[in-house]
C-alpha cells in the first residue's frame, strides 16, 4: 500500500511554509542529536565493560537500551527525511506533497507526547490505516483505541481519554488512601510526620475557607476545598515526572500514546470547572430560592427597568466562571510543560556544543525554571481551590434588591 495514503487525508502544506521554517526543523534535529549524544554516552557507561558490551549489563539496562533504540530510530528517520527534502529543494523538485511529508514527519514525533490515549467508536465503512501501513475497512461500528488524530476526530464527543481517566482516578485514590491511613493511625501523644503534614495542610485549607466563605454555614465547603486542592496538586505534580519515563515503557507494551499529566487535558479541567459550576447553581437556588435566583440575574445590577441588560451581564458573568476555571488551569500547565521541555532540550544542546561555561549557565536557568515550575504547580492548585470557595460564598449570598 502506498505510504502517501495517510498524507492524502491531511491538508497539503505549501512550499512557502516549509521554506520559512527550515531553520526550525534544523534546530529541532540539532537538539535531538544533542540529546542522543548524551544518552548514548550514559548508556555506553552502563552497558560496556572495558570498551565492550557486557551481556549481563545489557540485560540489566534493557529498558534503557530499548528506549534509546526507539529514540534513535525516530531521530534518524527525521534526519534522513530532512536531508531528502533538502536534496530535492536544491534540484527544484520539491512539490507540496514533499513539503507535506516533511511537516507531518515532524508533527508525528511531537504528537506522540501531546496526544491522549483515546478509546472510542469508529463508524462502519471507515478506512483505517494500521501501524504497518495496511488499510482496513471496518465492516461495522467498532470500539477501539485511536491510532491517529484523524481517528480521534472521527470518534467524536463520546470517546474516552483513557490516560487522563487512569491517572486522575489513580491519584484521587492515592489521596484517599494517604488521608485515610493518617486518620486511622491518628495519635495525639505521638503524631507521625505524615499526620503532622496532613494536619498542617488541613489547617491551611480551613483558615483559607474561614477567611473567604462567610455568607453562611455549610459543612460541605471546607472538605470540598481540601479535596480539590490536594487532588489538583497531585495531578499537577505529574508534570515534574520526566516526559519519557512512563510513555516509553508503555509504548514497548503496545500503548501508542500516553499523557501522564491529567491537567494538560482540557476535558478534565472543563469537567472539574463544570462540577464546581453545578454546585454554584445548586447552592444559589437553595439559598435564594428559585424566584430569588431569577431576581438576582434579572434585577441586578441596573434595576428592574434594565432587565435585558441585567440578564446579559449576569449570564456572561455566570458563564465566565467555569470557562476561566478550566482554561486557567489547563493553559498554565500545558504551557509550563512545553517550556520545561524546550529548556531541557536547550540545556542538552548547550552542554554538547557550546562548552562548559554556557552549559553551566543553561543548567542554572533550567534549575531556576524547575523551581518556578514547582511554584506554578502549587499556585494553580491553590487558585482553583480559592476560586471555588469564592464561588460558593457568592452562591450563599442573599439577594437584596435596592
Amino acid at each position: 500500500m502506498d505510504s502517501s495514503l495517510e498524507i492524502q487525508k491531511k491538508p497539503i502544506v505549501s512550499k512557502e511554509f516549509v521554506s520559512q521554517n527550515l531553520t526550525v526543523f534544523e534546530k529541532i534535529l540539532s537538539e535531538l542529536e544533542a540529546i542522543s549524544n548524551v544518552a548514548k554516552e550514559v548508556l555506553t557507561q552502563n552497558v560496556c565493560d572495558n570498551g565492550r558490551v557486557d551481556n549481563a549489563l545489557l540485560e540489566k539496562f534493557q529498558h534503557e537500551a530499548h528506549g534509546f533504540a526507539w529514540f534513535e530510530t525516530y531521530r534518524f528517520s527525521l534526519r534522513e527525511t530532512f536531508n531528502w527534502y533538502n536534496a530535492l529543494k536544491k534540484q527544484n523538485k520539491d512539490s507540496e506533497l514533499e513539503s507535506s511529508i516533511l511537516v507531518y514527519a515532524f508533527s508525528e514525533y511531537l504528537s506522540h507526547h501531546l496526544q491522549n490515549l483515546v478509546y472510542g467508536k469508529l463508524p462502519a465503512g471507515y478506512e483505517r490505516v494500521n501501524k504497518d501501513g495496511t488499510v482496513e475497512i471496518l465492516e461495522k461500528d467498532t470500539w477501539t483505541f485511536a491510532l491517529s488524530s484523524e481517528e480521534v476526530s472521527e470518534m467524536g464527543f463520546w470517546a474516552f481519554h483513557v490516560d487522563t481517566l487512569f491517572f486522575s482516578v489513580t491519584l484521587g485514590a492515592l489521596f484517599l488512601f494517604i488521608f485515610a491511613r493518617a486518620a486511622k493511625n491518628f495519635s495525639i501523644e505521638k503524631p507521625t510526620k505524615l499526620q503532622s503534614f496532613i494536619e498542617m495542610m488541613v489547617e491551611f485549607v480551613d483558615n483559607t475557607v474561614k477567611g473567604t466563605f462567610k455568607s453562611a454555614k455549610n459543612t460541605l465547603v471546607a472538605p470540598m476545598a481540601l479535596t480539590i486542592f490536594v487532588w489538583v496538586l497531585l495531578m499537577n505534580l505529574m508534570d515534574l515526572v520526566p516526559v519519557d519515563l512512563i510513555p516509553y515503557p508503555a509504548e514497548l507494551l503496545g500503548v501508542p500514546y500516553l499523557k501522564v499529566v491529567p491537567t494538560t487535558d482540557i476535558n478534565l479541567t472543563a469537567a472539574l470547572a463544570l462540577s464546581v459550576f453545578g454546585l454554584y447553581l445548586f447552592f444559589s437556588i437553595r439559598s435564594k430560592g428559585f424566584l430569588g435566583f431569577i431576581k438576582s440575574i434579572t434585577l441586578h445590577p441596573f434595576g428592574p427597568w434594565m432587565l435585558p441588560a441585567n440578564l446579559f451581564v449576569e449570564l456572561v458573568d455566570m458563564l465566565a466562571k467555569p470557562l476561566s476555571l478550566a482554561l486557567r488551569l489547563y493553559g498554565n500547565l500545558y504551557a509550563g510543560e512545553m517550556i520545561f521541555l524546550l529548556i531541557a532540550g536547550m540545556v542538552a544542546w548547550q552542554l554538547t556544543f557550546s562548552g562548559i561555561m554556557i552549559g553551566v549557565l543553561g543548567t542554572m536557568l533550567s534549575l531556576a525554571w524547575a523551581i518556578f515550575h514547582i511554584l506554578i504547580v502549587v499556585l494553580q492548585a491553590f487558585i482553583f481551590m480559592m476560586l471555588t470557595t469564592v464561588y460558593m460564598n457568592m452562591a450563599h449570598e442573599k439577594f437584596e434588591q435596592h
